[in-house]
């Protein structure tokens, strides 16, 4: 429940949320504003719990396994129309949440579900809102998101129409998944041009997704009436549209245990849930009340708190989530361009399942419980070649050489820096080099751009690891390289005394195996003190922000 939240505040925060800055090189790396802005004491950013909190989070911990056959074999939720209808008339209104990063209030969320008249009949809608503001290394980021699903209200519940707005200070885009009269379902996107218009571009068209009798009220409805409604270990699934993928997800929700608390100062029977995604991977925990509206929800360091109105749109937290995060250690006399291997030991729930994809860089030896031994070893660049996109039969291999709504590969603007870079250097090996070097060189730095399409970043040239990464993920797709971004932890420093691996943003390129290179700083390939934790398609490690580790150095060499 609630997934739509979560998935917006990893797009809004970019996922990678800190690391951005450059090894030794940060006169070089940051904006001047941003160098001269004082970074907080290491032990002031430091999470603390709050002295206040109405209705605390449920402490559940996060689980990042993906059962075999659960999406496959649960069987599509079907509750009657008519089921779904009567459980609104009971949860009309707005509903409002508390946004919490790493236990400090950064924001407020806001759901409500309504009917309303229009003149073909009754259409239910879900109204979400979202409002951010963090710091992340000294700057500040402000996003406001709004969703809305309109389904029919009366007889068959289709999903007609799926709408999101995201907007920073920089940009505002729009995202929408129209039912057409001819009952095929097309997506469209936008972004804000400069008179304020959306001037919206068809991207595909999607299969069916599922409409109001497998929505979050269905569910609602499920747990209000009780053993009557559903059996212990039930499982309810519903297909829903992703804007982020721009593609359908399978989800699946099932009930893991109830208690009694008080809630408004009110006793109250409790059910907690858990929630998985396919696409992106995903797991998450909700706590809902006795109706089966949401009281908590939380993906590792993220939380949802139901309260009051004027509680939830109070935002007091001076945190800087880029240090805070800062996974701390001192890596003595590291050189990024002298060193090739880094041991550590390490602790923390690695998903191990991403080091698959460059196995010779990442090679992690498991000891006890959530700890191990993880050997990072920088790519070697022998033996690395072109591969023709025809000859490859591996799908995720595939999937990286074609564009989508943020990695525009096939845009003007994205062809035209492949041609110039392409006419440098018959040599692809070069050709790849002269990527991460001309997106270094070419884009501001500054930690408080917020852009999720490489051709606004090809149009503005600023932002942070992410904005790099996009940008150079869709030159290197329209070069013909097979890349993707990922992210993890970089190893940084900031000077007086404080270093360790921050949150960070990379990209991936296929040329004859996957390699790592680092377009932020400028490396090809990127330094050993890089730490793979999950990519696009894997949010799982977002549960790691805060939860990893490293307890010892073993060797640099």
């Amino acid at each position: 429940m609630k997934k739509e939240f979560f998935l917006i505040l990893g797009v809004a925060t970019g996922l990678f949320v800190s690391g951005c800055k450059n090894n030794n090189k940060t006169s070089d790396h940051v904006s001047k504003t941003e160098q001269t802005s004082k970074l907080p004491d290491m032990k002031s950013a430091q999470v603390t719990p709050e002295k206040k909190q109405e209705n605390p989070p449920v402490s559940l911990k996060v689980e990042t396994y993906n059962p075999s056959g659960l999406f496959k074999d649960t069987p599509l939720m079907s509750v009657p129309i008519k089921d779904v209808l009567a459980k609104l008339e009971k949860v009309k209104g707005t509903v409002w949440y508390g946004l919490y990063l790493m236990g400090k209030k950064v924001g407020y969320s806001t759901n409500e579900w309504k009917i309303v008249k229009t003149p073909s009949g009754k259409t239910v809608v879900n109204y979400q809102k979202f409002h951010m503001e963090i710091t992340n290394m000294a700057g500040k980021k402000v996003v406001d998101v709004s969703s809305e699903m309109h389904f029919e209200g009366e007889k068959t519940g289709h999903l007609l129409k799926h709408v999101n707005v995201q907007s920073t200070p920089n940009e505002t885009r729009k995202f929408e998944l129209s039912r057409e009269k001819n009952g095929k379902y097309v997506f469209y996107t936008a972004t804000k041009d400069k008179n304020g218009a959306f001037n919206m571009n068809k991207i595909s068209e999607i299969p069916e997704p599922a409409g109001l009798s497998a929505s979050e009220l269905a569910i609602a409805h499920k747990i209000s009436c009780g053993n009557a409604c559903w059996k212990k270990d039930e499982k309810w699934k519903s297909i829903k549209f992703n804007y982020s993928t721009g593609g359908l997800s399978t989800e699946v929700a099932f009930v893991t245990g109830a208690k009694e608390e008080y809630s408004r100062g009110i006793k109250t029977k409790l059910f907690e849930l858990k929630v998985m995604t396919d696409k992106p991977s995903m797991t998450m925990k909700t706590t809902v009340d006795s109706s089966g509206v949401m009281v908590s929800g939380n993906m590792g360091p993220i939380e949802l708190r139901r309260m009051e109105k004027t509680l939830a749109l109070k935002i007091n937290s001076t945190i800087d989530i880029g240090i805070a995060a800062l996974v701390q250690t001192k890596l003595e006399g590291f050189k990024s361009d002298k060193h090739n291997k880094i041991v550590l030991n390490i602790t923390g729930n690695l998903s191990t399942e991403v080091f698959k994809y460059n196995p010779d860089r990442y090679k992690y030896k498991k000891i006890k419980d959530s700890s191990g031994v993880l050997t990072l070893t920088k790519d070697s660049v022998k033996g690395l070649k072109k591969v023709d996109i025809k000859s490859i039969k591996d799908k995720q291999i595939l999937e990286a050489t074609k564009p989508d709504h943020n990695i525009e590969s096939d845009h003007a603007e994205i062809k035209k820096i492949a041609a110039k870079i392409a006419a440098s250097s018959k040599d692809p090996i070069v050709q790849v080099e002269k990527t991460v070097n001309w997106v270094f060189k070419s884009i501001t730095k500054t930690m408080s751009s917020d852009f999720d399409s490489a051709v606004m970043v090809a149009k503005e040239l600023k932002g942070d690891c992410t904005e790099h990464s996009l940008l150079t993920t869709a030159v290197l797709r329209a070069l013909g390289f097979p890349a993707r971004m990922v992210g993890g932890i970089g190893y940084v420093e900031f000077g007086e005394g404080k270093t360790g691996f921050g949150y960070h943003a990379w990209v991936q390129v296929y040329l004859g195996r996957w390699i790592d290179i680092d377009p932020t700083w400028n490396q090809f390939p990127a330094d050993a003190g890089h730490i793979l934790l999950g990519s696009q398609t894997d949010l799982n490690w977002i549960s790691l922000i805060g939860n990893i580790k490293i307890d010892k150095v073993l060797e640099i060499k």
